[in-house]
C-alpha cells in the first residue's frame, strides 16, 4: 500500500526553551515513523531524544532481521539502556529521559509502540481516535476515579510522566497492532501539539483535503496562535491512493522550524520476512470497517468548502492567540479575593495579573525539577503566607517528592485561605490516597463537589 507523509518540528515561542528537545525519524524504505520528546535539564532532553532516533535508525537499517514488533521492542529496550547509562555517567545529563511513539508498517497493518505522553491518532471515516494512552499521573488518577476526564484536561500536573525511556534501568512500553485501510490517516505528535490543540480541533484539521505536509504546517500555525509554550513535533501519514487540494509541500515560515513532506507517494512493499504477523497478536489487533465508497459528484465543491473552513479556523486561531495570555491566566490562576461580581465575563473587569515568581516556579515543574520548585515556593510562602496558590503549588512539589504529609498540610492551608483554588481538593484526595487514607480521600472529593470550585 502506498503512503504519503509530512513532518514538522519547531522550538516554539517560549523564551525559556532555548533548544528543541523533540526529535523525529522517518525511514521510508522500512515504513517507520517515530517522534521522541526529550526531558531533562540543560542539554539532557536533546541527548535523550537523539539517542532514541540513533538506536531506531540502527535497528531498522538494512534488510529486516526481526519481526516488526520484535524490532520495535528491541529498539526501545536498547534506547532505554543507552539513555539511562548516559544519565548516570554524566552530571550534566542526570535525570534525562524521553517519550517515544513509533509506527511501523507490517503487511496490511501497522505496529505501534509508545512510552510517555507523545501520542498517535487515527483519522478515518471523518472520526478521530486515539491509539495511545498517556503514561501520566493524571491519566492514572482518571482511571482510578480520583479526578474526572474534564478536570484532567486542565490539571497542572498533567505532564508529569509515570513512564519514560531512560528514567529507570528498565522500561515498560505499550504495543498495539491495527489494520490498514485505504484512505486512513495517522498523526504522531509530541505533547507540544496536544497541549495547544484539542482532539476536536485535531479532528477538524485532519479532515481537510490537504497534503500531509500542509497539515503539519497548519498544526504548527495553530500551536503558534495558542502561544506555542513547548517544542512541537508532528508526523502525518496517509495510506492509499489520495488526491490533495495542494500537491506541493509548504516552506517553513520561521528560521527555527523544519517542515518536510513527500512530493509523491511511496509504494511500500513489505519484506518477505515480515509479511505474516504472529498468531499471538490477535488480541492486540483493532479492526475497523472500511468507509463506504464516496460519491464522486460534488467532490470539488466539498474540497473548496473544506479549504475555506480550514482557512477560517486558522484566522480564528490567530485572533485567539492575541489574547492567549489573558485567557490562560483566567484558566490557571484561580480567583482568590474576588467575589462573583468581579469574575470574567463582566464588562470592564480585567483578569488577575500574572505572578512572575509563581510563573518561574511553574517552569521548574515543567522541567521536573521539583526540589528546586519547592525551595522557591518555600521562600514565596515565607514572603506571602496568605497566598493560597503558593501553598497549593508548594503542596504539589511536596507530593512529587513523595512527602505526602507535608503536601496534605499545604493543600489544607490553601483550602483555608481560598477553597476555590482550582483542583486543590482533587490533589488533596490524591495525597490522602497515597498514604492509604481512603476515608479522607472520599471526604476531600465530596468537599470539592460541595465547594463548587472551578473545573470540579
Amino acid at each position: 500500500m502506498k503512503f504519503t507523509f509530512g513532518t514538522v518540528t519547531d522550538r516554539g515561542l517560549n523564551p525559556k526553551r532555548a533548544a528543541n528537545e523533540d526529535r523525529f525519524l522517518v525511514l521510508e524504505e522500512r515504513g517507520l515513523f517515530l517522534v521522541a520528546d526529550g526531558v531533562g535539564g540543560r542539554r539532557g532532553g536533546q541527548v535523550a531524544s537523539q539517542t532514541v532516533v540513533d538506536v531506531f535508525a540502527e535497528t531498522f537499517a538494512g534488510p529486516p532481521k526481526l519481526d516488526v514488533r520484535l524490532a520495535l521492542e528491541a529498539a526501545i529496550v536498547e534506547a532505554n539502556r543507552r539513555v539511562f547509562q548516559k544519565s548516570i555517567a554524566s552530571a550534566d545529563l542526570e535525570g534525562m529521559a524521553t517519550t517515544i511513539v513509533a509506527l511501523a508498517v507490517d503487511g496490511r497493518g501497522v505496529v505501534i509502540g509508545h512510552v510517555g505522553d507523545s501520542r498517535l491518532y487515527r483519522f478515518e471515516g471523518g472520526l478521530l481516535s486515539a491509539l495511545t494512552e498517556d503514561h501520566s499521573e493524571v491519566v492514572e488518577a482518571v482511571r482510578a476515579g480520583i479526578i474526572s476526564a474534564a478536570m484532567a484536561a486542565y490539571d497542572p500536573m498533567r505532564n508529569v510522566l509515570t513512564r519514560a525511556v531512560g528514567a529507570e534501568p528498565d522500561v515498560e512500553a505499550d504495543f498495539k497492532t491495527v489494520s490498514l485501510t485505504d484512505g486512513v490517516r495517522f498523526l504522531l505528535c509530541s505533547d507540544g501539539v496536544t497541549r495547544h490543540i484539542s482532539d476536536k480541533n485535531l479532528e477538524e484539521i485532519l479532515a481537510s483535503p490537504f497534503h500531509p505536509a500542509r497539515i503539519c504546517e497548519v498544526l504548527k500555525q495553530r500551536c503558534y496562535a495558542a502561544g506555542a509554550e513547548d517544542n512541537l513535533t508532528a508526523i502525518v501519514v496517509d495510506f492509499g491512493e489520495l488526491r490533495y487540494l495542494n500537491a506541493e509541500a509548504p516552506s517553513a515560515e520561521s528560521p527555527n522550524a523544519t517542515a518536510q513532506g513527500t512530493r509523491i507517494e511511496v509504494d511500500f512493499r513489505v519484506p518477505v520476512e515480515t509479511t505474516n504477523a504472529p498468531a499471538d497478536r490477535a488480541e492486540n489487533v483493532r479492526t475497523k470497517q472500511s468507509s463506504p465508497p464516496r460519491n464522486k459528484s460534488g467532490t470539488a465543491g466539498r474540497v473548496l468548502r473544506n479549504g475555506f473552513v480550514l482557512l477560517a479556523l486558522v484566522i480564528l486561531g490567530i485572533a485567539i492567540g492575541r489574547y492567549y495570555d489573558s485567557a490562560r491566566s483566567w484558566m490557571t490562576q484561580g480567583w482568590s479575593g474576588l467575589d462573583s461580581s468581579d469574575r470574567p465575563g463582566r464588562v470592564g473587569v480585567s483578569p488577575p495579573a500574572v505572578d512572575p515568581d509563581l510563573a518561574a516556579a511553574r517552569v521548574l515543574f515543567d522541567e521536573k525539577r521539583f526540589d528546586k520548585a519547592r525551595d522557591q515556593l518555600t521562600e514565596l510562602k515565607r514572603r506571602s503566607p496568605e497566598n493560597a496558590e503558593y501553598h497549593f503549588w508548594h503542596g504539589l512539589a511536596e507530593y512529587e517528592l513523595k512527602n505526602y504529609a507535608e503536601a496534605i498540610n499545604d493543600f489544607n492551608e490553601a483550602v483555608r485561605l481560598d477553597e476555590h483554588v482550582p483542583e486543590v481538593y482533587a490533589h488533596l484526595a490524591r495525597a490522602y490516597s497515597a498514604i492509604g487514607d481512603r476515608g479522607k480521600m472520599e471526604e476531600s472529593l465530596r468537599r470539592g463537589r460541595d465547594a463548587g470550585s472551578p473545573r470540579q
